[in-house]
């Protein structure tokens, strides 16, 4: 009787060591699911899936502040919110779709900290944010975030330097478990599964905050770095403009604020990643009141207005010959806008009249800017 005891005793005590609660949200159209876990020992962690596969785990997630609270570290439930939301989204500015449907499946968890975590599921994606309930200000010293893969699949990896950079660089076709941790990389970056899936990693509604960067373990999971709070900073280049002095945290910000999404896209093929808008669908509602002056039209860039000009009549650059010419190009052509001078090149602003932009800067008789 007393090893018995003993034997229950012990299960008992294993189970309260290994409880965790699972909350499963499946999409609208029932073609993704996420499996959230909720452990006190292990964190918070969530498992998604597309068309019944396993597509990656994401976590454990936390996020700790400055004056010591590590939200996400030993989690405890408070309460937990539901919703289905089926909604139409009219963009002020066309996009891909006059119309985009906006159906999803969410939960809310609220922790006894001061935190919660929301999680959607849609059929072409899922995505999580961390909204902070804290008074006043706060200084976020870093973020917990990662992507576990089931297997060894290929990426599409825009690998980088060092996260002072223009993120243009060129995407490679890599092995995830050939990405370390000197292997840096901006977003977007898509995992090429071997059954033809693909996933996107990227993040969305992102603002007073840093963008995240990827590095890998040589295994089958992608880690998260944050470029740290820039003190100050000195510009070395037309838009390059080198930190000099950074902080030992990331972020300053508001203590009461969402978070930006972690946001994974998925795709039976890799073409239609070129039409999945979740991105836009997980942005915030446009805060202007008038939308009507946004007039989406083709543009010629200066850029490229050094470049590949060879033969023709004028000195090839940034100024105003150049910039005449352009102007000329796309009224005849029917191009609605070109882009001024970029910063410190003032000739066209200062030397180019008012009365040579309201002129020349119009297509088919009509006004393309009016007056600068």
């Amino acid at each position: 009787m007393r090893k018995l005891a003993a034997l229950v005793g012990i299960l008992f005590i294993a189970v309260g060591v290994t409880f965790a609660e699972e909350y499963v949200l499946i999409s609208p159209g029932g073609k993704a699911k996420m499996v959230v876990t909720v452990d006190k020992k292990a964190g918070i962690t969530a498992t998604c899936f597309y068309l019944d596969k396993e597509m990656a785990t994401l976590g454990p997630i936390g996020l700790e502040t400055a004056d010591g609270k590590d939200l996400g570290s030993s989690p405890k439930v408070r309460s937990v919110n539901r919703r289905i939301v089926d909604e139409m989204i009219i963009p002020a500015v066309a996009q891909k779709r006059k119309q985009i449907p906006d159906r999803f499946a969410e939960i809310e968890i609220l922790f006894r900290e001061p935190f919660r975590l929301i999680f959607r599921v849609y059929d072409d994606g899922v995505a999580y944010r961390i909204k902070t309930d804290i008074e006043g200000d706060m200084i976020v010293k870093s973020e917990q975030a990662s992507f576990s893969f089931p297997a060894d699949e290929n990426l599409f990896i825009p690998t980088d330097v060092s996260m002072f950079t223009h993120s243009e660089r060129s995407y490679q076709h890599l092995p995830l478990s050939q990405i370390g941790p000197d292997t840096l990389s901006s977003t977007p970056l898509m995992v090429d599964r071997k059954d033809g899936i693909s996933i996107l990693i990227t993040e969305a509604d992102l603002e007073d905050y840093p963008g995240f960067y990827l590095y890998g373990t040589n295994g089958n999971t992608l880690k998260v770095k944050f470029p740290h709070y820039v003190l100050t900073e000195k510009l070395i280049r037309d838009r390059n403009v080198l930190p000099l002095e950074v902080a030992d945290y990331i972020a300053k910000t508001r203590g009461n604020r969402y978070f930006p999404w972690r946001v994974i896209a998925f795709a039976e093929e890799d073409k239609d990643i070129l039409s999945n808008d979740i991105v836009y669908r997980l942005a915030s509602p446009c805060r202007l009141d008038d939308t009507s002056w946004i007039k989406p039209g083709k543009v010629a860039w200066d850029w490229w207005n050094a470049n590949n000009n060879k033969g023709v009549p004028f000195r090839s650059g940034v100024n105003n010959e150049t910039y005449r010419y352009y102007i000329d190009f796309a009224a005849q052509y029917g191009l609605e806008y070109v882009i001024p001078a970029k910063a410190g090149t003032p000739s066209l602003t200062t030397s180019l009249s008012r009365s040579v932009f309201a002129s020349r800067i119009t297509c088919h008789g009509k006004p393309l800017w009016g007056e600068l």
